[in-house]
């Protein structure tokens, strides 16, 4: 690889700053180190300008070996999370968190830096599928093929407003999915069967009390579906002061075995609100309007009750789908494995260094904690080895290894031994 001279220029300052706050700590450059806590502060800056030095390189056009990117994503592909992530206001793992997205979420590249790389990682301005944009690193990212791209399917969101409606009185239902065709929105009670774009809005007068179910088919055969119910009361039984449930829906509205979902709900004239649902997973007082954010463990109906000061309620319903064949992928992915993790030499005089190295087996992740102060709840490549900074105590570390699936993890732990001079 050729550098310009104003990047060998900017490296070598680079370089020069990091010796000279290493032989700073002391007024005799050659003098003999000896563990002191001065020494230590000092040997954690030197760690820092390390890692400062690591992303120079990187956006100078070359790549930390322990830190792999994806290169070949250019703006417009379509990528899919391999874990669970954070998604960033600026590219670089120090940029405010706006956001977090689940295991296997689709989106678009919308945005590439010019250098590509920070902290190590390439990062992807992505416009994820569930509505939220940001930064992602590239490590736990992955190109879709546009035949897959096109294949995939998710009901994204689906409810009323208002979900409860005094007889007579209109609705519109909203729905947001991303089928390749139309979608089918039919009634439990066989009064509305019909076919609709993939996402749009639809208002009508219900009749009565009904379950509505969403339906969509991707090219290749697959089919989601997702449900939401509208609450007809009598007109007899409603006053000014009776609650009113705006809306209450799940979006996303089906999701994998063992990912989060985030329940929205809005009401009027209710003086609180209680949340329950049929598998008895929760039941607990929440504010009028307001979201709840879980992991579903299975298909369920959640209820939403607004409680009035006159003593009326009213309760609105939406469903969560936790979708089988999603479920049976994720209960047949391959055990994630921690092979191993190690230091080379294991036992260290204060003031040597030692190579850790590590392998992993099937994960989409590794999670790192240590008492090395930059590696505590670090974001470790799945293989690779690291060249620590001069030691001078004894750490203990471990590294957590995730696989595909809600529970799926395997760890490893070792031991780096600091022996006085």
């Amino acid at each position: 690889m050729t550098y310009s001279i104003s990047q060998k220029v900017a490296t070598l300052v680079l370089m020069c700053a990091i010796f000279a706050s290493f032989f700073a700590w002391s007024p005799a450059a050659n003098a003999q180190f000896t563990s002191t806590p001065a020494n230590s502060a000092l040997i954690t800056k030197l760690q820092a300008l390390i890692v400062e030095l690591q992303a120079k390189l990187a956006t100078l056009g070359g790549t930390p070996a322990s830190k792999p990117s994806s290169s070949q994503i250019v703006v417009g592909d379509k990528v899919v999370t391999l874990s669970a992530l954070r998604v960033r206001e600026t590219p670089s793992t120090t940029g405010t968190v706006v956001a977090t997205v689940g295991y296997n979420v689709q989106g678009t590249v919308v945005e590439v830096p010019l250098g590509a790389t920070a902290d190590g990682y390439t990062w992807y301005k992505v416009a994820y599928d569930t509505g939220k944009t940001g930064w992602s690193a590239g490590v736990w990212l992955k190109e879709v093929a546009q035949s897959d791209a096109d294949a995939s399917l998710s009901c994204e969101s689906f409810y009323f407003t208002p979900s409860t409606v005094v007889a007579g009185q209109s609705t519109t239902v909203t729905w947001k999915t991303t089928s390749n065709g139309d979608v089918q929105l039919r009634s439990s009670v066989g009064d509305f069967d019909e076919d609709f774009d993939a996402q749009g809005s639809y208002s009508f007068i219900p009749e009565e009390t009904s379950k509505y179910v969403l339906t969509g088919v991707a090219q290749d055969g697959s089919a989601i579906s997702c449900v939401a119910t509208i609450i007809v009361q009598d007109a007899a039984t409603v006053t000014d002061k009776t609650p009113i449930c705006d809306y209450a829906y799940f979006t996303p509205a089906a999701v994998r075995e063992g990912e989060p979902t985030t329940m929205k709900w809005k009401t009027t004239n209710a003086n609180k609100v209680v949340l329950t649902s049929t598998v008895g997973d929760v039941n607990k007082e929440f504010g009028t309007s307001g979201t709840y954010t879980f992991t579903p463990l299975d298909s369920a109906k959640y209820a939403i009750t607004a409680f009035g000061s006159d003593g009326s309620k009213t309760t609105c319903v939406t469903t969560v789908i936790v979708d089988e064949d999603l479920k049976e992928d994720a209960e047949e992915a391959k055990a994630a494995k921690c092979d191993y993790f190690t230091f080379t030499p294991s036992t260290i005089k204060a003031g040597e260094s030692s190579l850790m190295s590590w392998k992993t087996t099937n994960g989409v992740r590794a999670i790192s904690t240590s008492s090395i102060a930059i590696f505590n709840n670090f974001d470790f490549p799945l293989n690779g080895t690291y060249q620590l900074a001069p030691q001078f105590k004894t750490t203990d570390n471990s590294l957590t290894v995730y696989g595909a699936g809600a529970g799926n993890t395997d760890s490893c732990e070792a031991r780096l031994t600091v022996t006085p001079r």
